[in-house]
Parts: structure tokens; sequence; C-alpha cells
């Protein structure tokens, strides 16, 4: 307490200065809150839109008959180019094909889908 007297003491103000400051950092917090619920509000979109992107090419690849063929045969090793020029094109960090069991056929990592690891 004797800091505040002694800050006291060296910058004496009135009320209006208080007031003044008071309101300064009340806008200074208001508006750094706006600012962050403004950055979470474009970051819960841009979440959004990309899954949304994210579903259509999954159900765009679906259609292929060539890769449902290959779903339905089992067939990894044409799976995995597959996976790895989609990796390669549309720079997706995830890409991965299963089976309607949920057992991953391919993915961008080789070492990361059923037959190179003999389970799952």
């Amino acid at each position: 307490m004797s800091s505040t007297w002694a800050l006291h003491r060296l910058i004496p103000m009135g009320i209006q200065p208080r007031i003044m400051i008071t309101l300064m950092i009340l806008g200074v917090l208001q508006i750094g809150i706006t600012g962050m619920a403004g950055m979470f509000y474009i970051k819960e979109q841009l979440e959004n839109q990309l899954a949304e992107k994210n579903l259509e090419q999954a159900k765009t690849l679906a259609l292929i008959p060539s890769v449902r063929q290959a779903v339905e045969e089992g067939d990894s090793a044409t799976l995995q180019k597959l996976v790895t020029e989609m990796h390669k094109v549309l720079g997706a960090s995830f890409v991965a094909i299963g089976d309607e069991r949920g057992v991953r056929l391919a993915h961008r990592l080789e070492n990361r889908y059923w037959p190179a690891h003999g389970r799952w």
C-alpha cells in the first residue's frame, strides 16, 4: 500500500484523469475481447468450409467407378497410387480411403493402411 501512496504523491491526479484512464483501459479491453471473438468466429467458419469441401471431394471420389471397384476388390496398390496423386495435386494433409467396414485401404503415409501391417 505504501507504493500506491508513493505513486499518488509523484503523480497528483484529480477525478477527471482517473476517469479518463479508466475509460481508456475499458476501451482497450473491449477492443481486445471483440477482436478475439471475431477471430474465433472466422476460425470456426473456415473450419466448417474446409470440412464441407473435404466431404464433397470424398463423395465425388466415391462416384468414380474404378475407385469403387478397387475398394470392392480390396486393391490397396491401385488406391495407394490414387491417394499419392491426390496428395500431390490437392496438397491435402490427410488423404485416406477405407471400405464400408472402416478398414483403411490406402493412406497418404504408406505404412498406415491395413495391408502394410496386417492388422487394424
